[in-house]
């Protein structure tokens, strides 16, 4: 079972259901073998804590060329990849596994991925009113990912998400023509 502090992991738009450590947790320290666990699980908790976890990696890796361009389908084959190489090397760090599969080394986007800066923030809250949580939940935690890696950090942290997914999800509604990179810009950097 997924230890409880990556149950945090486990969002509707930033909102989670099991306490995190105090501070969040450091996602460098987060083993395969956990991974390993959450995919074996019956939980549907641990699986989708599992898939927000690495679209947070995801996020973190993106390279400069790439910026926030994401192609779901190439993603799940890159989440896939990381779950497979956990499976077989149990002692290594969750985050260094992904980096061997995110990033640079990313599977090539095809014809169906998406520039997250041409989505408007109406495509979010209709996702939202469509209870749309597992995509918007990979779409916000892949922004959080990409955002702390500019700030180089490594820290998940419970009440920063949630204040951002607030903050986020009432300037979209507030505004649903603006863009959702810009709504971000302005929300998910970190200081």
């Amino acid at each position: 079972m997924l230890r409880p502090s990556l149950a945090l992991l486990v969002p509707f738009l930033f909102a989670f259901s099991l306490p995190a450590s105090a501070g969040g947790i450091d996602a460098t320290t987060v083993t395969c073998s956990e991974l390993a666990e959450a995919e074996i699980s019956q939980s549907s908790d641990d699986h989708f804590g599992a898939a927000v976890l690495l679209s947070w990696m995801a996020g973190y890796h993106a390279t400069e060329e790439q910026g926030t361009v994401v192609d779901f389908e190439a993603l799940k084959a890159d989440v896939q990849r990381t779950v497979e190489y956990c499976k077989k090397h149990p002692k290594v760090g969750v985050y260094s596994a992904s980096e061997k599969f995110m990033g640079e080394n990313a599977t090539d986007v095809s014809s169906e991925a998406v520039d997250l800066a041409t989505i408007k923030c109406q495509r979010i809250v209709e996702a939202a009113n469509e209870d749309d949580k597992d995509g918007l939940a990979v779409i916000m935690m892949w922004l959080a990912g990409y955002y702390a890696s500019y700030a180089e950090d490594k820290i998940i942290d419970k009440e920063r998400l949630q204040q951002q997914g607030y903050e986020v999800g009432k300037a979209c509604a507030q505004s649903t023509e603006t863009g959702l990179i810009t709504v971000a810009d302005k929300v998910m950097q970190h200081e």
